[in-house]
């Protein structure tokens, strides 16, 4: 929402400079999930880094273990630590805070080794982790608080919301032309 200085006016909507063809309002969201996301602890995120250890680009993905896609994606982790991009997943759980699919999520944060746990579980293989004080429900709401609405909901370390998923090949070539 804008509101002009007397708040007799509210414009809800974005605003986009026609000229510049720059959406503003994306623009500031964006500055606004930078921070939110270079805020977040290590504890808070399951990270498949790149390889070298030395990323080229870091990507957030808020995901869904039942996800079709998020598992494709998931599938291409590899190719992407590869090329240079580390992947640091954030727990969305589509059915919101009751369900398999929280339970799911839960149980990879709860399991000693998440980075297997979570390839398990997008496998569609059952984990089992003794209960903890999981960061899942946090990180539903982190995601509703910046707009996600399906998954995989992909960001940038900037805040640069680019959508969902995309093959491994296309989001490094968008890396080594300099557009991600």
């Amino acid at each position: 929402f804008y509101v002009s200085a007397d708040g007799r006016y509210v414009l809800h909507g974005d605003v986009i400079d026609i000229e510049n063809k720059v959406n503003i309002s994306d623009q500031r969201r964006a500055l606004a999930r930078k921070q939110v996301l270079a805020d977040l602890p290590a504890d808070r995120y399951i990270e498949f880094p790149a390889a070298g250890g030395k990323a080229r680009r870091t990507l957030y993905v808020f995901t869904d273990i039942d996800c079709g896609y998020c598992r494709k994606m998931h599938g291409e982790v590899g190719k992407l630590n590869a090329g240079g991009i580390a992947v640091r997943y954030l727990a969305f759980p589509r059915t919101g805070l009751k369900g398999e699919s929280f339970k799911k999520a839960a149980a990879v944060w709860c399991a000693a080794d998440r980075q297997q746990a979570i390839t398990q579980a997008k496998l569609g293989k059952r984990i089992d982790s003794p209960e903890c004080a999981s960061p899942v429900a946090e990180e539903f709401e982190l995601g509703n608080a910046m707009g996600v609405t399906g998954t995989p909901a992909v960001y940038t370390e900037e805040g640069k919301h680019i959508g969902g998923y995309l093959p491994a090949e296309q989001l490094i070539r968008m890396v080594d032309d300099g557009k991600l």
